[in-house]
């Protein structure tokens, strides 16, 4: 009997369910993802490890909470517009009609839940919105360019809180914002790529980017808060416990509203960070090689179980 192949993988983003309950997607170390279309999706349930495949460049995922009788969804977003949702029970595959460098304007970047709705954005200034099942419609109004240049609108992030107060950030420091009127841009203090944004409230909106790039403010206006010579890239912003918590590679930090300072997370080695995302008590950060979760109290590493 031949021995199974265990294949290491690295991390490209997560979610939160439960407590004690994750999901993320990962690649294989061994596949060039310019070549091949794959992805590992994973459950950490407790101490459980379940995953399935897809042949699909998963680039990002998130929960779609219970609501109005339906079951909670557990997400994936291929670049090409691929959308998985995982339920208990069964699974449901959507196309975003129009989206991917196949056969669409562009690639797609992230999928985000905002008050129950879950909404797209990516590149050529694209965004859509799932208004029923099976059913996305594009809200990129006045944003949607289908000239592909070296200006064009490309969209890495998107959080609101409800509706009618949408964000996206992309590419050049650009930042949009969607009221019941449609979107207009917003002044930005910075022409650096912008990456992720973090609705806390109408009143408090976190945007990071590159070089250490950290905004704060809303509609009205932003404010730039960065770290000395600091040159590497900020990839990720989440709200936890009152505090703003920012992922890089070389590790994680934390805004207290008057300066940036690194974590201690007691860890050793260190972890490096990449995608966060924090529900029911727990942050996790889900970095390129490190997984981790903060219960308020202690870090704690998480080994997974192909990476040994």
């Amino acid at each position: 009997m031949s021995e199974q192949r265990i294949e290491s993988v690295y991390f490209v983003d997560g979610c939160v369910i439960e407590h004690d309950y994750i999901y993320f997607t990962s690649k294989l170390k061994s596949l060039d993802p310019n070549e091949y279309d794959f992805s590992r999706m994973f459950y950490l349930d407790r101490e459980n490890w379940i995953y399935h495949d897809l042949n699909w460049d998963v680039v990002s995922c998130c929960l779609l909470p219970e609501r109005d009788g339906e079951k909670r969804r557990y997400c994936a977003l291929s670049m090409q517009g691929d959308v998985e949702l995982e339920y208990l029970g069964g699974v449901d595959v959507e196309k975003i009609e129009g989206a991917g460098t196949y056969e669409g304007v562009g690639a797609v970047k992230q999928i985000k839940e905002i008050a129950g709705t879950l909404y797209v954005c990516g590149d050529q200034g694209q965004v859509y919105k799932r208004s029923a099942p099976d059913k996305w419609v594009h809200m990129d109004e006045g944003l949607l360019d289908t000239n592909i240049s070296a200006t064009a609108l490309d969209l890495n992030g998107i959080d609101g809180n409800h509706e009618h107060d949408v964000y996206v950030v992309g590419y050049h420091g650009r930042i949009f914002h969607r009221n019941a009127a449609g979107w207009s841009e917003l002044d930005s203090p910075t022409n650096l790529h912008l990456e992720r944004v973090c609705c806390v409230s109408e009143e408090e909106v976190y945007i990071c980017g590159n070089e250490g790039t950290l905004l704060k403010g809303n509609v009205d206006g932003f404010s730039v808060h960065r770290l000395d010579d600091f040159k590497e890239h900020f990839w990720d912003v989440e709200w936890f416990d009152g505090k703003l918590y920012i992922a890089s590679l070389v590790g994680l930090f934390v805004f207290d509203g008057e300066e940036i300072v690194a974590v201690e997370t007691g860890l050793d080695p260190d972890i490096g960070g990449y995608r966060l995302d924090a529900r029911d008590g727990v942050l996790w950060s889900f970095g390129v090689d490190d997984l981790a979760f903060f219960d308020g109290k202690k870090w704690h590493r998480v080994v997974h179980p192909d990476n040994q």
